[in-house]
């Protein structure tokens, strides 16, 4: 699983950018970047880490749904999109 960190710093999916974080009891975390919802997630394993980061967007993206809230929009993706 070094491999694939090293490789991989961040994640991508639906428009929303998370970050790769290593704990000190070497599990993974992180956040959804360039929003100001805290939508965080972790994973004993890289794989497990992408699970639980779709899972954590889709529940930010299903209770905005069913509150009927316009969900923010990472501004990384914007300025990824700039750049394109």
């Amino acid at each position: 699983m070094r491999e694939v960190k090293s490789k991989m710093t961040t994640l991508e999916y639906k428009g929303y950018i998370g970050s790769i974080e290593l704990q000190d009891d070497n599990t993974y975390y992180g956040k959804v970047l360039g929003i100001k919802a805290l939508i965080a997630y972790e994973g004993a394993t890289v794989e497990e880490l992408i699970e639980d980061f779709h899972g954590a967007v889709d529940d930010y993206l299903s209770v905005c749904e069913a509150e009927d809230i316009e969900p923010e929009t990472s501004c990384m993706e914007t300025k990824k999109e700039m750049k394109d």
